[in-house]
């Protein structure tokens, strides 16, 4: 897909990030109710609210700030990955450095500043196949079924 400026846009299909981020809040609703009924001393042990908090915040953390939903391939050779909320991490291609799948079956984009994390479905495959393209010296270890990973099961 392109956007204005030559830019092309590789996302998640689907309404994935109304989705993540009404979840997130639902969740976070869920964990403050059940922190402030813990304290109260009517809900659940204050030992479990504060641990479902603490995994709630670790999710919120990872979903909504850390892994993006969009990547954005500018004619420049930038790319712009873009999280739920909006926090842009922009890296040159020539500082990518490889594109593997991880133990946790995430696929892990390595490159000079750090790691990005990505899901293994429809942008991946997208990412891999410009990147084979137009950066063969970028490692990419990333096998076929995750290639083949179109989106989500409601979107086919």
């Amino acid at each position: 897909m392109d956007d204005d400026g030559g830019v092309r846009v590789l996302q998640l299909p689907g309404p994935v990030r109304p989705f993540i981020l009404g979840l997130l809040g639902t969740l976070g609703v869920a964990a403050v109710s059940l922190m402030v009924a813990s304290v109260a001393g009517s809900g659940v042990p204050l030992w479990f609210a504060a641990f479902y908090l603490l995994a709630w915040l670790w999710n919120a953390y990872w979903w909504a700030w850390q892994t993006p939903w969009r990547i954005e391939v500018h004619p420049n050779g930038l790319l712009t990955f873009v999280s739920p909320v909006g926090r842009r991490t922009e890296v040159p291609a020539n500082a990518l450095r490889s594109v593997k799948l991880s133990a946790l079956m995430v696929v892990r984009v390595r490159h000079d500043g750090g790691s990005i994390w990505l899901l293994p479905i429809a942008p991946v495959a997208q990412l891999v196949a410009l990147l084979r393209a137009e950066r063969p010296a970028v490692e990419i270890r990333v096998p076929d079924w995750a290639i083949r990973a179109r989106g989500w099961p409601w979107t086919k």
